[in-house]
Parts: structure tokens; sequence; C-alpha cells
């Protein structure tokens, strides 16, 4: 904790003398400056590991002795020229940048994000206290993270809504870990609150993350519990608009966000910003709202939970009507880490029901394709299907379903038997080989599964052989 304490200090300049006149280091004195002096030139990724071993009280302590987390990661250009290689690429990676490449290369990288940061901010295109209220417009975000930053990019760009002229843009900054799916809500409530600041009335929201916007229009169901707050939060800001509506969008039809977000995080400092817009980080509001009343939660009961375990399904079942389920899966080692996804639509293509399983365990590739097709056989029967067509693109789970093709692998025969079972219980079932590309849909869900290694939509009993 010393160490940490010394090295927060040097980051911001602290004098060795005002270190050793803190009552809470009275020790040794040689050994203090010995280690003020080693690790004045350490990288902001062993503070921000150091950071997350601290405990309340050492927090408070730092915060009281005038350390905030803004301050710990920023950089000087000798303190880079100083660093060696694995220091470099620790520090790329804090900040959400590339890793590969020789010194020099590193160093370039992080050279230019101090660059970017003397760059004075762009004036606003437009008055946008002066917004018409009457005109609706588009606001398309973007929130931006990585397993090892330790907080979001958010980009934000605001359009008209029927010339579709640009009208603003910036970046924002907020320190914390965070999931890519709790970073891209981060970047909705803000973009909200900014919209609201500007007495914007009618808006249209843009976002690349599809499964969020079928959350916000009440297609899918949230599962995941640190979920839930941020969806209820984003519920409130939108009660504040005349006319809201969400929409999802391509990656391509989103990149100025994108770079926005990702500029944000790689150089940890918000650009851009209306004065007249005091924002918070949506993850800080929760945690305060959560520490001012621990006791009442409203998505910790059993009722919540029993409800959370529900498949997500946004319609209601006709027995007489024939519909279709997608699967696929994947696996990112074969075997690795694997995970399924399932779509259902009517039979005039209208998605009613989606959902993706992570397997618990090493598998291949086949099993995950085979473990996408079970449950989606098991929720499509449990939600009153009688005609069902299956369609993926494994030709050899689909030709061994049919009984062109011998099932001899011992694990394949387990879910193969499964599968059949189910498929004795539909009054009619058909199952075909289709092209990769038409298949999409199912692989956006499978990789879900294993980039957020948790499975939603599907009861998790007995679908794991």
């Amino acid at each position: 904790f010393v160490m940490f304490v010394l090295t927060c200090l040097a980051r911001q300049g602290k004098t060795f003398q005002s270190v050793l006149q803190s009552p809470l280091f009275q020790c040794n004195r040689h050994w203090i400056h010995q280690q003020h002096h080693q690790m004045r030139h350490r990288s902001s990724t062993c503070i921000s590991s150091a950071l997350s071993m601290l405990t309340g009280s050492q927090m408070t302590a730092l915060m009281e002795g005038g350390i905030h987390r803004s301050h710990l990661s920023t950089l000087t250009k000798t303190q880079i020229w100083r660093m060696r290689k694995n220091d470099l690429q620790m520090e790329c990676s804090f900040r959400g940048l590339p890793t590969k490449g020789d010194r020099s290369i590193l160093i370039s990288r992080l050279m230019k994000t101090l660059d970017d940061d003397d760059v004075p901010p762009p004036k606003d295109a437009y008055d946008l206290k002066k917004l018409d209220p009457s005109e609706t417009y588009v606001l398309r975000v973007k929130g931006h993270t990585t397993p090892n930053s330790a907080g979001v990019g958010v980009g934000l760009v605001l359009y008209n809504s029927v010339t579709n002229e640009e009208l603003w843009s910036g970046r924002v900054y907020c320190p914390g870990d965070r999931s890519g799916f709790e970073a891209e809500y981060s970047a909705i409530i803000l973009g909200l609150d900014f919209a609201k600041s500007c007495g914007i009335q009618n808006l249209v929201l843009q976002s690349t993350n599809d499964a969020i916007v079928f959350q916000i229009n009440g297609i899918f169901q949230v599962n995941k519990e640190s979920l839930k707050p941020l969806l209820a939060m984003e519920k409130t800001q939108e009660e504040e608009f005349l006319s809201f509506s969400a929409a999802a969008l391509t990656t391509s039809q989103n990149t100025e966000a994108s770079e926005l977000a990702t500029k944000a995080l790689a150089i940890r400092k918000s650009l851009n910003t209306p004065k007249f817009w005091k924002f918070q980080d949506p993850m800080l509001v929760l945690a305060d709202a959560a520490a001012a009343d621990d006791d009442d939660d409203d998505y910790t009961t059993s009722e919540a939970n029993e409800e959370s375990d529900k498949p997500t399904q946004a319609t209601e079942i006709d027995p007489s009507r024939v519909y279709l389920l997608r699967f696929d899966g994947g696996s990112r080692g074969n075997p690795g880490v694997a995970g399924a996804g399932m779509v259902v639509y009517d039979d005039e293509g209208n998605e009613i029901w989606n959902g993706w399983k992570f397997h618990s365990e090493s598998a291949t590739n086949n099993v995950a394709e085979y473990l996408g097709l079970l449950c989606g056989l098991k929720c499509a029967h449990s939600f009153g299907v009688t005609q069902l067509i299956a369609e993926g693109d494994s030709q050899l789970i689909v030709k061994q379903i049919n009984g062109e093709y011998r099932v001899k692998d011992e694990m394949l025969k387990k879910y193969y038997k499964a599968c059949v079972e189910v498929v004795e219980e539909f009054d009619y079932f058909e199952i075909r080989h289709i092209p990769r590309a038409e298949n999409s849909r199912a692989d956006w869900l499978a990789n879900n599964a294993m980039d957020l290694q948790e499975s939603q939509g599907c009861d998790d009993e007995d679908l794991d052989i």
C-alpha cells in the first residue's frame, strides 16, 4: 500500500518532503526515498493493479490525501521514453491500444495520445442550447472498453434527422472496470442525458449493439443482474422525451462514434463536451444509490430471479403455424471456449425469440453446434411450437439428424440422441442446411455467449451433456 501511494504521489509531481510530512508514512525514511525514486516511472497498469487491491479504508485515505483515480493515468513523454518494452505494452493495453510492434512503434503509439491531448477541442458547429425542440434529432452512441483498460470511452454524434447533417460530436471518458454491455449502456445513458441537457424533446437513439436495442424496445428480457439497474435508469431518462425510439445500425454506419470512443479510452480524457452539460458516470450513480439504500434492491428478490429464468419470448405461439429455428455454435480453439446461438422466426419472418448458451466446459465446434440445436428445439417446444423447421450451417449435424451420416463420436451420440427425442415431440419437423452468410444472426448470438461466458433465454438444466 505504501509503495502504491508513493507511486501516485510521484505521478502527480508531489515532492519527497510532502511525502515524509504525512503521518501515514512515519517509518524508515531511507526506504521510502528509494521506493519513491524507483516507482516514479512505472506504468499506469501497475498502478491500476495496485488500485484494485486496496481496501475501502485505504482508498478513503487516498482520497482524503487528494489522490483521485483520474490522476493515475497521467504520463509524460520522458516517462514513456524511459519505459521498457513490456511496460510499454502494458501501458498500451491499459489504454485500449494495440500492443504489437517493437519498442519504437509502442513509444510512437503512446506519444500520439499525448499529442492528441494538446489539440484544442473543436468549436461547436451549432449553439446546442438553441436547437429547435419541435424537431427530431438522431444521436449515435458507442461505448468502448477492453479487459485491461479499467475504464470506458464514449463516443456521441448528433444529427438532424431530416437533413442528416452532423450537428455535434464529442467524447467522454469514465474510469472504472465494466463489461462490454455495461460500457454500451453507459454510453446510451450519457447520450440521453446530453440530449436532455440540450433541450431536445424528440430523439432517435442509434447503437450498434442490437441486443441492447432490443432490450430497450422490450423485445429481449434482461437476465443479467448488473444490467437491470442500467436499463431502469435508461427507461427513466426515456420518459422525459416527448417522443423516443431506439434503433440498431451496422458498425460501418457508426464509424465516427466508434473512433471517438476508442480515442477517449486511449487518451483517458473527455473532449468537446458543452460546459452546460454536467455529466456523471452512470456506474458511479448506481453505486452511490446502492450505498445510500443497501436494503432496497428491486433486482435481488426471488420473484425477479424466477422471472429472469424464463426464456425471452415476445409473442404468443400459434400451434397451427410453422416456425423457423436457426442455430449455430462455435469453439475458440476447437476444443476451447464454446457457445451456441439460437433464434426463432414466425412464418412471416419476424424474430420472436432468441437465446445464447455458454458451454460450461471446453468443447469442439460440433458439440457447440449440437448444443445450439438441442437448446433451440427444447425452448421452441416449451413455447408450444408444434411445427418447426430447423436451419443450420453445419452440414455434419444436418445430415446426421436426417440420417444421411452416421454418428461415430461418443459425445456427439449423446447430443444426437437428445435432439432426436425432442424432435419426436413435434407434429411436423424438418431440418436443412443453409450457407453461413444466411445464419449471421445465430452466429452473432453464439459469439456473444463466448464473449460474455454466460447463457440467456434458455434454461441451463439438462443442456450440458
